[in-house]
Parts: structure tokens; C-alpha cells; sequence
């Protein structure tokens, strides 16, 4: 954790063309085929949520719910549930999440979808 802690979390100008162009080409092939569709985000490593900075996740997460709002998309944020960050079990780099993390929160999700 706490060599997590000292790395730089990189920033850039919002999302790009492309995925955009990607996730309505995933929005309309699920109206398409009559598929239901739900973005779903992860659970994320706790720097990544608390920094401020312009173009950092948080600016990018507002952006793709902007988006999802826009084209109708569902979505869940990984908030939706009580995911214990802090639990040794649940470890989270800035791309990971351990066997027992996914594993909780993968219950949590099914749980949720099935309602």
C-alpha cells in the first residue's frame, strides 16, 4: 500500500473518439439483437477515487456516466455496493483485485443482477 501510494496516477483529456464510437456501436447492436445491457465499473484502488486532479478516473467515470445518461445505457457503479476496500483479502492495486476481492464482489453483482 504504501508503495502504491507514492505512484504518479496518470491524467488525460477525456475519453476518446473511439470508445465512444465503441460504446454506441455496443448500444445499438444490444437494441438491435434485444439484448439487455449493463456497464458495469469495478471496484478501484482508493487513490484512484480520491484524486482531484482535471483528467483524472473521476473525471473520466463523470464523463462515461454523461454518456450512459445520454444514450439511454444502464449502468452500476461499483459504490452500488458495500465492497470493504480496506479488508486485506479484498487487495486492490491500480489494476488489480485479488482472487477473494472478485470473488466478493463478483456475489455482490450477481445478487444485485438477479433482482
Amino acid at each position: 500500500e504504501e508503495h502504491l501510494d507514492t505512484l504518479d496516477l496518470g491524467v488525460r483529456d477525456g475519453l476518446f473518439e473511439s470508445q465512444i464510437a465503441g460504446y454506441d456501436r455496443i448500444v445499438e447492436l444490444a437494441k438491435e439483437y434485444d439484448i439487455d445491457l449493463l456497464f458495469i465499473e469495478t471496484p478501484k484502488y482508493e487513490k484512484l477515487l480520491t484524486d482531484t486532479r482535471e483528467g483524472c478516473y473521476t473525471d473520466l467515470l463523470n464523463e462515461m456516466i454523461a454518456w450512459a445518461k445520454a444514450s439511454g445505457a444502464e449502468y452500476l457503479l461499483a459504490e452500488t455496493f458495500e465492497f470493504d476496500h480496506a479488508k486485506g483479502s479484498n487487495f486492490q492495486d491500480l489494476i488489480h483485485l485479488s482472487a477473494e476481492g472478485r470473488t466478493d464482489y463478483c456475489k455482490k453483482l450477481a445478487e444485485y443482477v438477479a433482482k
